[in-house]
């Protein structure tokens, strides 16, 4: 049997409450026990975020190609009018169904799109499959009062319970909601399915010991704090209980957080005259915590005045607990003992049922033992079993299914008899269609190095990758994606001569298809915010989102960053988190630090986290290598862009240190003068070694780059930070010597390698004795040069591993959350803001000078701030007023010492810095006329509104003396 299911209910407000914990279960238990029937699921993409999460959710037991979004007309509720956008919107869901051509349908909440986008799905000419839905409660009905002030009210709500007359099958929760709707619509065909404790949960008590020794000290209530739960009676039978002298016990409530509702509780119970201790408002509690709160409570009361079945009821009595309940609902059904009932608009009987179980030995234990014999008869095997067997039933009396063009016919006319606009008409019931599943194609976004080629490292990847990706096997199903403003894709086949160009033609528009995979290989950090809102949709709708991350340099190194970079990087990293499935790297390393820093803000949804090694193609045989004569000295190759981070002052001042110590070695540089080292630059320039010892290279194209690699000793990698390390890998063709910073992807590039050394990242005493090591070996040993290695990829292959690693799902890890939400936010991104002032403990902090930058005065200093606490830091802070933000502060201090507060200058963390980790900060000290008169400044950590950390660096804007406050 093919089942269509409705899951709307998992988007809207319901999928936080009971009905959105049954329709899982029952989806769980259906594809789990009920093999022969084929599930698909349908959300509403008018409320796109819900829908990726409830997707990802539903994944777990429908398989992803049956999973689908359709597109309505209206975007508000119910409540909000767009009347016949609404009615338009219930044809095109109708529509939606039929192209499916279900052999019937499943609303798991018809009562839903009051406050929402949700609209129902109707009983009309359009869909020919029978519908079954489930039926909760008529609890509105019941109290009118409370729930329909209203006229209006009270007809919407009656219009949506007489809808039931019209499914052709209607599955209750508990034998009280059947008779409920049998007594309240008429005949009907209603069937009891009943409910059960979710599996996960039941795996929980499994897991703990069978007998807890129960707590006398408290009672537990689980639930909402609404007017039909009835807590207020409960807290009246305590109150009655003290008055004649009982033992005093504490009330402990689990559930509903509202504020307004937990303190009309707290203050009934203060106006009874009861102990403020004796009340213990837990919250919303983890499902491990409840089990233990359900394992030692005394007693589990639940004087609910109607309830559909009474979930919390079942649970508590499958852990063991002794529980007595309202005689009222599906709550007697449930606890199907008389003696453990009472009348839930009387205190007093409560009271007396109450001291029964916590009074007598013997009765607590027989209500413990006959509750967990009646939990045993309940399993969501037992209710999926009834549930399709009903619905197979039906089927079997219905066996006609309308063709696909002909339910398109019906909807046309049911809408435009709605008196909508016919193109709006056309329009919605195309978006409404399910989307083709076509066999997915490979789409690698270039859309920064088709608009502007400025030959970075990152376009280096993208032009060599859509090479190979021309020549590879996957060729057919590869294309290179480009976006433009408008939000509009474009693809093109890649060829072997590198990117396409670019052509804005109907014949290159690119459509998406469900089964589609996109690839954000290009650096999007600059152009993300237009197009996120189309990617998250692309999601929505089964495209699979890949990005790729390059490095985690300016989140965690902004120090070594032009200002401008930090802050936009993290704003797409926030972005790609939020539309991406998964993240592949160009490292082991750089795939590490991402999982570390998910497990660190404790990030709410699953994410699959990959790397894959970038290719190194060299044209001509390394074996030619030219091998330098004893009498030449060492020469030391330097590849790469000359900017703080790479570390080149490091290496100048090492051989600076070497060459007085007589040592005669030469240091060639290759690269482009980058951001903030314009005093570097000319300190080489003016160097006594320049055009010697000391060479300097600004451009050098590939053919001049393999000649120095083939000519020099050995390669040298002085980077504080690095994604990758493609220099390494060249020298390793070449049978190249290489002394690296001990970087992690350093070492993993190295792995194999004899001929790799490392030094202490930074220091250039650490660097000149590791030269000065390597130059022992280099004058004993007549130096040739080592064997080329041909183990690291080319870009063939390297795309190769990328194509096995994303298409075949060939991932490394998937980070899991530890949150037990099962429908995050897409704008959640864990702990990445302040919410409180930080306590003493989480406030330890280290500040460590890097580097000063600058040659005639201070321009830069750049810091290592070290977070020892356990708690994530983050210069946001979830307060109005930003209370509660960390930044690093620079304060100027006078001759005296004294601190010139006019002139401190703030530096935000761009993301977070992880718990027992660092990040490299920078400041540039200003020159106006607060710092006019200053001879030092100090650097230390405040959290807004809260303070000075306590520790501190001093320094000297003089450029020789610094120290410790």
């Amino acid at each position: 049997m093919k089942l269509w299911i409705d899951g709307q209910c998992l988007q809207t407000a319901s999928r936080l409450r009971g009905i959105g914990r049954y329709v899982q279960d029952l989806i769980g238990a259906i594809a789990q026990h009920q093999p022969s029937v084929e599930l698909l699921i349908s959300f509403n993409a008018s409320m796109l975020d819900a829908s990726i999460s409830a997707s990802d959710m539903v994944s777990r037991w429908i398989d992803r190609r049956n999973i689908h979004v359709w597109h309505g007309a209206n975007s508000l509720g119910e409540l909000d009018g767009q009347h016949a956008e609404r009615s338009l919107s219930e044809i095109a869901l109708s529509h939606h169904v039929a192209q499916l051509a279900p052999d019937i349908a499943l609303s798991t909440s018809p009562f839903e799109g009051e406050h929402d986008a949700a609209v129902p799905l109707v009983k009309n000419s359009v869909l020919e499959c029978p519908i079954a839905a489930i039926f909760y409660d008529a609890i509105p009905y019941r109290f009118p009062d409370r729930y329909l002030p209203t006229k209006d009210a009270l007809g919407r709500y009656a219009a949506r319970l007489n809808s039931y007359k019209s499914f052709d099958l209607n599955l209750c929760i508990s034998h009280f909601s059947q008779a409920e709707l049998q007594r309240i619509v008429g005949d009907t065909r209603a069937v009891n399915i009943d409910a059960a404790v979710s599996e996960r949960l039941l795996a929980m008590i499994d897991d703990k010991q069978t007998s807890v020794a129960r707590d006398s000290d408290f009672v537990l209530y689980v639930g909402a704090l609404d007017w039909r739960k009835n807590v207020i009676s409960l807290v009246d039978a305590i109150k009655i209980r003290r008055e004649r002298g009982s033992p005093p016990i504490k009330l402990v409530i689990a559930g509903d957080p509202d504020p307004t509702r937990v303190d009309m509780v707290v203050k009934h119970w203060n106006n009874s005259s009861l102990t403020a201790n004796d009340l213990v408002i837990a919250g919303l509690v983890s499902d491990a915590n409840l089990v233990g709160l359900y394992k030692r409570a005394a007693l589990v009361v639940q004087p609910s005045r109607m309830e559909g079945f009474g979930l919390s009821v079942l649970e508590a009595m499958a852990c063991g607990a002794p529980v007595i309940g309202a005689n009222a609902g599906a709550v007697a059904e449930v606890i199907g003992d008389t003696t453990l009932l009472f009348d839930p608009e009387s205190p007093q009987e409560i009271a007396e049922r109450m001291d029964t179980i916590l009074f007598d030995p013997m009765s607590t234990a027989r209500a413990s033992a006959a509750g967990w014999r009646r939990a045993q008869q309940y399993s969501w095997s037992r209710t999926a079993g009834i549930a399709v067997s009903a619905m197979k039933e039906v089927v079997a009396e219905r066996t006609q299914r309308g063709s696909a063009p002909a339910a398109r016919q019906r909807a046309l006319g049911a809408a435009i008899a709605l008196t909508v606009d016919t193109s709006v008409v056309v329009e919605t019931l195309a978006r409404s269609e399910p989307l083709s599943d076509r066999p997915g194609r490979f789409i690698i976004d270039a859309t920064e190095t088709m608009l502007h080629d400025r030959r970075t490292g990152i376009q280096r990847v993208v032009q060599n990758t859509a090479i190979a990706a021309a020549a590879s096997s996957a060729a057919e199903h590869t294309r290179i994606g480009y976006s433009d403003k408008d939000e509009v894709w474009y693809s093109y086949a890649p060829r072997r001569a590198g990117l396409p160009p670019i052509e804005k033609t109907a014949a290159a528009r690119h459509t998406f298809y469900r089964n589609d995979t996109l690839l954000m290989l290009d650096s999007s950090w600059l152009h993300h915010a237009g197009v996120q809102s189309r990617l998250v949709g692309l999601r929505a709708r089964g495209v699979k989102i890949i990005s790729c991350l390059y490095d985690t340099v300016p989140l965690k190194y902004p120090g070594f960053c032009d200002d401008g970079m930090p802050p936009a990087f993290a704003r797409w990293f926030e972005s790609a988190l939020r539309y991406s499935s998964g993240f592949v790297c160009i490292s082991e390393a750089v795939a590490d630090e991402l999982h570390s820093l998910l497990e660190a803000i404790e990030f709410p949804r699953k994410m699959a986290v990959g790397h894959w090694r970038l290719g190194a193609n060299f044209a001509g045989p390394s074996s030619l290598s030219h091998v330098p004569e004893r009498s030449q000295p060492a020469s030391f190759l330097m590849v790469g862009t000359i900017e703080p981070r790479k570390g080149h002052r490091v290496a100048l001042d090492a051989f600076e240190e070497l060459w007085r110590n007589g040592k005669n070695v030469r240091l060639t540089i290759v690269g482009k003068v980058g951001w903030g080292t314009q005093g570097l630059a000319t300190r080489l320039r003016n160097h006594p070694e320049a055009g010697s010892r000391l060479l300097w290279i600004d451009d050098a194209d590939d053919r001049v780059l393999q000649r120095l690699y083939r000519e020099c000793s050995a390669l040298l990698a002085t980077s504080y930070a690095e994604g990758f390390g493609l220099p390494l890998v060249e020298a390793r063709h070449f049978g190249k010597a290489v002394v690296a910073s001990d970087l992690p992807v350093f070492r993993e590039v190295g792995v194999g390698a004899s001929n790799f050394r490392y030094f202490d990242a930074g220091s250039p005493s650490s660097l000149a004795f590791v030269i000065d090591d390597f130059l022992r070996t280099y004058v004993e040993i007549p130096q040739a040069d080592g064997s080329p290695d041909h183990s690291w990829p080319n870009w063939s292959e390297s795309f190769e591993e990328l194509y096995r690693l994303i298409v075949a799902d060939r991932w490394q890890a998937t980070y899991h959350p530890s949150s037990e939400n099962p429908f995050p936010s897409l704008s959640d991104m864990g702990r990445v803001t302040m919410k409180e002032p930080l306590r003493a403990d989480d406030r330890r902090c280290k500040i460590e000078l890097i580097e000063r930058v600058g040659e005639d005065r201070l321009e830069r200093v750049i810091v290592r701030v070290g977070n020892l606490s356990s708690v994530p830091w983050s210069s946001r802070s979830a307060s109005e007023n930003q209370l509660g933000g960390v930044l690093l502060a620079c304060t100027p201090l006078d001759r005296n010492g004294h601190r010139i507060s006019r002139g401190i200058q703030r530096k935000a963390i761009p993301f977070v810095v992880q718990p027992h980790d660092s990040i490299v900060m920078s400041v540039d000290p200003r020159r106006d006329r607060y710092w006019a008169s200053a001879t030092d400044m100090v650097l230390e950590i405040e959290q807004v509104g809260t303070g000075i950390f306590g520790v501190g660096l001093q320094v000297s804007l003089k450029n020789s003396q610094r120290g410790n406050t």
